[in-house]
C-alpha cells in the first residue's frame, strides 16, 4: 500500500516545473535555447518571437540558417562562438536582427 505522501515530491516537481514554464513563457526578457553542438533552437519564449518574428513551433528544430538572411544568420553563429569561448553556460548579447516576415 502506498501512503498519500508518497505523490507529494513528484506533485511538488510537477508545480515547480509549471511555475519555471510560465515564468519563462510570461518574462519580458528573451530567452532562447539552443543545442550546443548543432545549435538547433529547443525553446523560445515570447519574448524572443517578438524580436526574431517567427512562433517557438516555427523555430524549434532548426537552425539560424534555415530561418534567417545569411548576414543574420553569419552573426547569430559568431555570438554563438564568442559566447561559447568566453561563458559557456551563459550569454548576454544584446543584438538587432532582421526577420524574413512578420510573425504568423
Amino acid at each position: 500500500m502506498t501512503s498519500p505522501a508518497c505523490g507529494a515530491p513528484r506533485q511538488a516537481t510537477e508545480q515547480t516545473e509549471r511555475f519555471l514554464n510560465a515564468l519563462i513563457e510570461n518574462i519580458r526578457v528573451s530567452i532562447i535555447v539552443k543545442e550546443p553542438l548543432d545549435r538547433r533552437y529547443v525553446l523560445i519564449n515570447r519574448a524572443a518571437e517578438e524580436l526574431y518574428g517567427y512562433r517557438a513551433e516555427r523555430v524549434i528544430g532548426k537552425t539560424p540558417d534555415e530561418l534567417f538572411a545569411k548576414p543574420t544568420a553569419d552573426l547569430i553563429r559568431a555570438n554563438d562562438e564568442q559566447s561559447r569561448i568566453s561563458a559557456p553556460a551563459f550569454s548576454f548579447i544584446p543584438a538587432r536582427v532582421k526577420r524574413r516576415e512578420p510573425v504568423l
